[in-house]
C-alpha cells in the first residue's frame, strides 16, 4: 500500500484509470460521524473492478489512527484502538488497582498488568495520547476534538456500545411486521 496527497492522485490519475496492476481506492478520516466511513477501501476505485478488496483490520487502525479520523467503525474498532494505545477502562481486580500500573487517562503502564488485561503483542510501550492529541490539533488546524470517539479516547473516557451508530441503531430496532410497508 502506498498512500498520495490528493495533488498527486490526481497528476497519476491517468495512469490509474488504464492500470493493470494498480489501483486507486479513495480513502479520507471520518471527521463527521453522519458521513460513511471510507476505511474499506471500495469508493471510487479506479480501474473499476468487481473483485471486493478488503483492508486488513490492523492495517485500517493504523491508517485511520495517523489520519485523523475522528469516529471509529464499531465497538470491536474501539476496543482494538484502547489495546493498540494500550489504555483501559474497565474495572480492576485489586491486585492492580494500584498507583503507577494504570494513570488517570487509562493507559497502562506495567508490562505484566498488560499481559494480566488481555491486551496484545502490538501497541505502543510509550503512552501514545499526548502524541496523538498535538497531531489531531494539528491537523484539525486548532479546533478542538469535541464529543468525538477519538476526543473522548484521548482524553480518557470511556465508550459504551451505544456511542456507535449501528450498534445503537440495532439495539433500539424492533420491527412490527404487521406495519411493514414497502414502497414499489
Amino acid at each position: 500500500m502506498v498512500l498520495f496527497s490528493p495533488y498527486e492522485a490526481n497528476q497519476l490519475f491517468p495512469r490509474f484509470r488504464t492500470s493493470e496492476g494498480v489501483r486507486l481506492h479513495v480513502f479520507a478520516p471520518q471527521n463527521n460521524q453522519a458521513v460513511p466511513s471510507l476505511e474499506d477501501l471500495d469508493f471510487l476505485t479506479l480501474p473499476f473492478t468487481a473483485s471486493a478488496f478488503s483492508l486488513p483490520r490492523p492495517l485500517a487502525l493504523q491508517l485511520n489512527l495517523f489520519v485523523g479520523s475522528l469516529y471509529l467503525q464499531d465497538y470491536k474498532t474501539y476496543r482494538d484502538v484502547c489495546s493498540v494505545l494500550r489504555l483501559y477502562f474497565g474495572p480492576l481486580p485489586p491486585y492492580l488497582a494500584k498507583p503507577g500500573i494504570i494513570n488517570v487517562s487509562g493507559f497502562v503502564h506495567d508490562l505484566n498488568a498488560r499481559k494480566e488485561l488481555g491486551m496484545g503483542e502490538l501497541g505502543f510501550e510509550n503512552n501514545a495520547l499526548p502524541f496523538f492529541r498535538g497531531m489531531l490539533k494539528l491537523r484539525r488546524f486548532g479546533r478542538g476534538l469535541g464529543p468525538s470517539h477519538m476526543g473522548k479516547i484521548l482524553y480518557g473516557t470511556r465508550l459504551r456500545k451505544s456511542d456507535f451508530v449501528e450498534e445503537a441503531a440495532a439495539a433500539d430496532i424492533e420491527i412490527d411486521e404487521d406495519t411493514l410497508m414497502l414502497d414499489g
